[in-house]
């Protein structure tokens, strides 16, 4: 989800500047053998009030992969993105280029992580991340105590992460060291912790009595009710998660204060300084 939208504020901020359509291409989201490497993910922008036009139609697309075989999934891919030539994101660093003068009917691919490539429609992407649906019924009392005064947002992430080394960057001791650095600058902070790993955050920080572990009853689908909650919160710690970033960029506020890991990746092979804005403190990871 947090890739898709940080996909969709980007072109968003293209259309705007240049005057013309935005569709979407879901033919990658939707197809039933993608390529190899590539972890599926299900099309969550639906959980938005926005409503894009499509490159393609989903249910066309749907019919098309219908064969379910690699081979013709391949084609289908390319099919959806004849006639277009493709801008391909190079790093994880700002093109300015882009910013300044974006060029016209082409695709663009690549994941656009960064607050500054819409930033100046700031108010225009919130407004498009409202939520299409309410707050879950059984989760109405707590959205009401997370909107309290120092109310902290600490998400842990781990289930996929911990498979990849380049993505694994953050432990208990990061955690720790948050939890401590927030108490020292909001000493009646208290701690709600949403996770894909309730079991281990029961077993690292179960015991504190200012953390309160959010169960997974709340995380509605696609975890959609998860987001909205977190995103209620004063104050945020983060992983190196597009998921729990945008959490704390639409719960923003002028008090808020953001904790993000110095290192958003395991290696230096990607430059990565453009992803965490610098009004958020960058914690030692």
């Amino acid at each position: 989800m947090g890739n898709q939208m940080f996909q969709y504020a980007f072109a968003r901020r293209i259309q705007l500047r240049l005057g013309v359509p935005l569709r979407l291409d879901v033919s990658i989201l939707l197809d039933p053998k993608p390529p190899a490497g590539y972890i599926k993910r299900a099309y969550n922008l639906d959980l938005f009030q926005l409503r894009p036009e499509f490159h393609v139609s989903p249910r066309l697309l749907q019919v098309l992969y219908a064969p379910n075989k690699y081979r013709w999934s391949q084609y289908v891919r390319q099919l959806a993105q004849r006639g277009y030539p493709v801008y391909e994101e190079q790093d994880f660093s700002v093109n300015q280029t882009l910013l300044d003068a974006p060029p016209d009917n082409v695709i663009y691919r690549g994941y656009w992580q960064s607050e500054r490539y819409f930033q100046d429609i700031a108010e225009t992407i919130r407004k498009d991340f409202t939520f299409r649906q309410p707050i879950l019924p059984r989760s109405t009392a707590l959205a009401r105590e997370l909107r309290q005064r120092d109310s902290v947002c600490l998400n842990v992430r781990r289930t996929d992460l911990l498979q990849s080394p380049t993505h694994n960057v953050t432990d208990k001791n990061y955690f720790e060291n948050c939890l401590r650095r927030m108490k020292e600058l909001r000493p009646a902070a208290r701690f709600y912790l949403f996770s894909d790993d309730l079991d281990w955050c029961r077993e690292a920080f179960g015991a504190r009595p200012d953390v309160a572990i959010v169960e997974h009853e709340h995380a509605g689908p696609q975890f959609g009710n998860y987001l909205h909650l977190m995103h209620l919160c004063e104050h945020f710690i983060i992983p190196n998660s597009t998921f729990a970033w945008w959490a704390a960029w639409l719960g923003e506020q002028k008090s808020s204060i953001i904790m993000a890991p110095e290192r958003w990746f395991g290696t230096d092979q990607y430059d990565y300084r453009d992803v965490v804005p610098e009004r958020w403190l960058k914690m030692p990871n």
